[in-house]
């Protein structure tokens, strides 16, 4: 049985968001071991820098497995993590000329938030065919108490 290669990624030095590095970091690991050991010793070969530098100095007995990595990790990169901007972040960063750009942006703010719940939302309910028939039923029913959401626009 050939052996397989190491995958090839691209490696993290620290300046970007950690928690993209470990997803990243697992599906490819995912295609060649699920050894919970291999996995931590094969993730020093995604670590560059000062990154390498820090993994390398933790002590041995401190890693029992990649539970721990990943905690430590993203507790030393916290600061690196992607953050979401709120609704005031982003008016500060581009103030609205008129209301009617306020009016709008708030609309389009509105909209993503809603986009990104109703994504969470479908994640949570992976419901089985029965269960999809009912919450068909259930929605069907509902719409008569429901009222439609006014957009600001």
């Amino acid at each position: 049985m050939p052996e397989k290669p190491t995958p090839n990624l691209e490696k993290y030095d620290g300046s970007t968001d950690p928690d993209n590095h470990l997803r990243i970091f697992t599906n490819a690991m995912a295609f060649y071991t699920n050894n919970d050991s291999v996995i931590c010793r094969a993730f020093s070969l995604s670590l560059r820098g000062e990154t390498l530098e820090w993994y390398s100095k933790l002590p041995s007995n401190m890693i029992d497995c990649f539970a721990t990595v990943e905690i430590l990790f993203r507790r030393q990169y916290a600061s690196n993590r992607r953050q979401e901007m709120t609704l005031a972040e982003l008016l500060y960063a581009k103030p609205p000329k008129s209301m009617e750009e306020l009016e709008e942006n708030i609309a389009e703010f509105i909209r993503i938030v809603d986009m990104k719940n109703s994504r969470k939302k479908q994640q949570q309910e992976v419901p089985t065919n029965e269960s999809k028939k009912e919450a068909k039923r259930s929605s069907n029913s509902g719409k008569s108490e429901r009222l439609p959401r006014k957009e600001l626009a």
